[in-house]
Order: structure tokens, then sequence, then C-alpha cells
């Protein structure tokens, strides 16, 4: 097949979920398949292989035929490594940068929704970082609430039989929370949260505000918290082998663009 071919033919095979590799394709971050496999062991005919069976769609390369690669791959250590470096995660690791000129309080209120960040602690590393010459840069992970900093780039433990769902909207509605609540795994129970406690923005551009990435039909398949550019904090699924990370936006309508690139509805919690 084709690329184009390849692309058209599975866009209408991710209609179905018993598509498993059609309907959730590995998306590489990547203009080219050799820059993904770069530095992974796996060997060059294997990454070719994939080359030729990957196709763009939206402006991304996708690939869904995971198990005819596999099939292909002669030993079992080759098998592992090329599934490992397929199931890699590009994420952000974001500073915040701190300039001479740089304006500590106005910071500080950009921050301030966040309460677990106390601004007698925050402050006095921030001007300490902007009386150096060139300024300096300080880690994200001060400025996230405990609930993501102690989750940031983790994955959760394998989930038992009646355990909640950690999935996206679970991990978005508890971004702020001391104590996660599992009421949030319900879908029913978060979509009339987010209507009686949250309104519609046009875009979002405070940290804090919740992005979700809806389908053609308007039911949200992804949500994700704004924390400022164009990153968000998210965690990509309920499987345990999904981490929480930081990513851009783009990246991330990239990997939710099943057959068509998913439409944005913004909210902002009414508090905010």
């Amino acid at each position: 097949l084709t690329p184009e071919v390849r692309k058209n033919l599975y866009t209408e095979l991710a209609q179905s979920d018993r598509n498993r590799y059609m309907r959730f394709p590995y998306c590489f971050m990547t203009n080219r398949v050799t820059d993904f496999f770069a530095k992974s062991d796996v060997p060059a005919d294997i990454v070719q292989q994939v080359a030729r069976l990957a196709y763009e769609r939206n402006g991304s390369i996708y690939f869904s035929d995971v198990e005819t690669v596999m099939n292909q791959i002669p030993t079992p250590q080759t098998r592992i490594q090329f599934f490992k470096t397929l199931s890699r995660s590009s994420v952000v690791m974001a500073r915040l940068r701190v300039r001479p000129d740089a304006d500590i309080d106005k910071i500080l209120g950009y921050w301030s929704g966040n309460k677990f960040v106390r601004q007698k602690d925050l402050k006095p590393l921030l001007e300490s970082i902007k009386r150096r010459d060139e300024g300096g840069t300080v880690s994200l992970v001060y400025l996230l609430p405990p609930f993501a900093r102690e989750r940031l780039f983790t994955t959760p433990l394998p989930s038992s039989p009646g355990d909640p769902s950690m999935d996206c909207h679970w991990t978005a509605m508890n971004f702020f929370n001391s104590t996660p609540d599992f009421h949030f795994s319900d879908l029913t129970y978060t979509a009339a949260y987010v209507k009686a406690n949250y309104y519609p923005i046009a875009q979002p551009n405070s940290y804090g505000d919740i992005v979700f990435l809806l389908d053609q039909n308007g039911n949200a398949i992804h949500s994700a918290v704004y924390i400022a550019d164009d990153i968000v904090f998210t965690k990509n699924g309920n499987n345990y082998a999904q981490p929480w990370v930081l990513m851009r936006l783009p990246n991330l309508l990239s990997l939710y663009s099943i057959t068509d690139t998913p439409r944005l509805a913004c909210y902002r919690h009414k508090n905010s």
C-alpha cells in the first residue's frame, strides 16, 4: 500500500474499537521515522520497515502495523527493544526563565492560582535568580501543586479489579486537589461538576484552565490542564504504562487526531 492509501484505509478502520492500532496508532513527534528511532539500538532494517508502513495524517506521522513488524523480528531481545522504543513518550522538560528585568510580582501573580505554592518561599528564590547577571531558570516542578509534582514523569501502579480509572479526566479535575477525588473517574459526575463549577472561555491563557479535546460528535475524548505558553499537564489514557507528563498542545492534538483534528473546548473555574 502507498502511504496515501494506507492513511485513507486506516482512517476508516479507526472508526471501530476492534481495530486497536488503527484507532490508537503510535504517533511519532518527529518529521522522520528515523529520527524517532535514533539511539534506540533497533536494527536499521526494522526502522526502514516501519518507515515504509508509516503514514501521515493531519501533519503527523502514525504507525499502526505493530503486529506485522513484531512477527518479523527474529529474537525476543530485539522485539523487546523495538516495543520499548515504540512506547516512548515525547515530553517537555519545562523551566521558568527569570530575566534580570523580570517583574517578580507579576510572575507570582500568574502562578497565584496554585494555593500550594507559598509566595514567601518562591519569591526569594526568583529574586535570587533575577540578581544574576543574565538571570536564570527554575524547574517548573516548583510551581506545580503536590498532586502534579508527585506524579510528573511517573506511572501509576498496575490497577486491581475495582480500582478507579486514573485517566485524563480524573487527572485534570484533581490537579489542584490535595487529596484526589475518585468520583472524577465517573464521566457523568465529572460532566456535572464542570457544568456547575466552570465557565467556557475562548482559549486557555491562565494557569489551571481545563482543555477538553472533542470529537466530531462533541464528545470529550481527552482533557488536560493548561500550564503556560502552549504547555499542558496530561495523562494520556488510563493505561498504567502511560506516565503523567508535560506536553505541547499541538503535539497533544496530533496524538488524538484519530480521524480529524479534535476541536478544543476550554473552561476556567468560577473561583479563578
